[in-house]
C-alpha cells in the first residue's frame, strides 16, 4: 500500500496552551496507546490492537501536514489552542535515535482495507500508518513506538526534543480577546526564556484564518486594488 511522501519543512500540531507550556518546560512529547486515550475512529483503535498481539504496547504521537484549516481548529484547539509548528528533519533525528518509526499515513478504501486484511498484506509498519479515508482532511504525520511496558495507563514513551525543535506558535483564530492573547503571549515568551530559549527563537503568530486584509480592502474599494501585501 503507497503512501505519499510529503516534502514540506514542518509539521505541525494543534494543541492547548497549557499543553503547549507542558511541552517547553519538560522538552518530550508523549506517544500514546490508542486504547486507553479517548481515541473515537474505533478502526484505528483496532489496527494498533491487532498491532499489540505480540504482548508490545504500541505508542503513537500525531501531527499533521496542514498548517491552516478551520477542520483542525475546530477539531483539536479550538478554544484555547495554538498550532505549534515543528522542524521535521528534527524529529525524525529524534525519532531515529529512540529507535522510532515515522512517516505520513496512508487513506484507502474501507473496501480495500477489507481486502488487505482478508489476505493478510498488512505488516505492522503499513497498519499503525493506515486509516480509512474519511478521515483524509486530516493529513497526518505521525511517530510510532513499540516497547515492552508503558509509562502510565496512557503514555507508551516519550520523544526527547530541543526547544530549538519548534520552529513558531501560532494563537488560534478563536482567541477573541486581544489583552488575553497578550497576556499568554508574555506568558509564553517568560516560560520560554526561564527554559533556556533564545528570546528571539521562537516565532509568535496570531492566526488570520477568519481574515484577510488584501480581499477586505479590495471590498472597501469596490475592487480596486490599491496595495501591495499577501496574507
Amino acid at each position: 500500500m503507497k503512501k505519499k511522501v510529503n516534502k514540506t519543512k514542518y509539521v505541525y500540531r494543534y494543541t492547548s496552551f497549557s499543553r503547549l507550556l507542558e511541552i517547553i518546560v519538560t522538552q518530550r512529547l508523549p506517544l500514546l496507546n490508542a486504547l486507553n486515550s479517548g481515541w473515537k475512529d474505533k478502526i484505528d483503535v483496532g489496527f494498533i490492537k491487532a498491532c499489540e498481539e505480540s504482548k508490545k504496547k504500541i505508542g503513537v504521537l500525531c501531527f499533521t501536514n496542514d498548517h491552516a484549516t478551520s477542520f483542525h481548529w475546530d477539531l483539536f484547539a479550538k478554544d484555547d489552542g495554538v498550532r505549534i509548528a515543528f522542524k521535521r528533519n528534527r524529529l525524525e533525528k529524534n525519532s531515529k535515535e529512540q529507535g522510532f518509526l515515522y512517516g505520513d499515513v496512508s487513506y484507502n478504501i474501507t473496501k480495500k482495507i477489507k481486502h488487505f486484511l482478508n489476505d493478510k498484506l498488512l505488516e505492522f509498519k503499513e497498519l499503525v500508518f493506515l486509516k480509512r479515508i474519511q478521515y483524509e482532511k486530516e493529513d497526518e504525520w505521525r511517530i510510532v513506538c513499540e516497547k515492552e511496558k508503558k509509562i502510565n495507563s496512557c503514555v507508551v514513551a516519550y520523544l526527547p526534543i530541543k526547544l530549538s525543535d519548534i520552529e513558531s506558535v501560532t494563537f488560534s483564530p478563536y482567541y477573541k480577546d486581544v489583552n488575553e492573547r497578550r497576556f499568554l503571549r508574555k506568558t509564553l515568551k517568560a516560560v520560554w526564556k526561564s527554559m533556556g530559549g533564545e528570546e528571539n527563537e521562537l516565532k509568535i503568530y496570531r492566526s488570520t484564518l477568519f481574515e484577510n486584509h488584501s480581499i477586505e480592502k479590495l471590498l472597501e474599494n469596490n475592487g480596486v486594488d490599491e496595495i501591495n501585501e499577501v496574507d
